[in-house]
């Protein structure tokens, strides 16, 4: 819980204009924090490849929904929206790909 309220307070913060979507994006904002948090203490007892692999694709993951949010919600200008669209890809397909790697650990 602590996490989605550090989350939905940059939001706020940052003045991202959600509009009709606040609901449903501090919904999957906790969701994504109860994901984070899932992971993270899965790791607390033996610490394998597949679990550290898992939680930096888990937090990749988020930065990039976080990156979206702001790309998407809030007035960018035109170049450092594609810095961040950039930085948003990258992210995303380095969690994706870190999540189904650790799987391949886990098993």
């Amino acid at each position: 819980m602590v996490i989605a309220v550090i989350l939905i307070a940059i939001f706020e913060l940052t003045k991202i204009k959600l509009g009709y979507l606040r609901a449903p994006n501090y919904i999957y904002t906790y969701v994504s924090s109860f994901l984070l948090t899932a992971v993270a203490l899965g790791i607390v007892s033996p610490v394998t490849t597949g679990k550290i692999l898992a939680l930096f694709g888990v937090i990749s993951f988020i930065t990039s929904d976080i990156i979206l949010n702001y790309l998407y919600f809030k007035k960018v200008n035109p170049v450092r929206f594609r810095v961040f669209k950039y930085i948003n890809i990258l992210t995303y397909y380095l969690g994706q790909t870190l999540i189904a790697l650790s799987i391949y650990f886990l098993i």
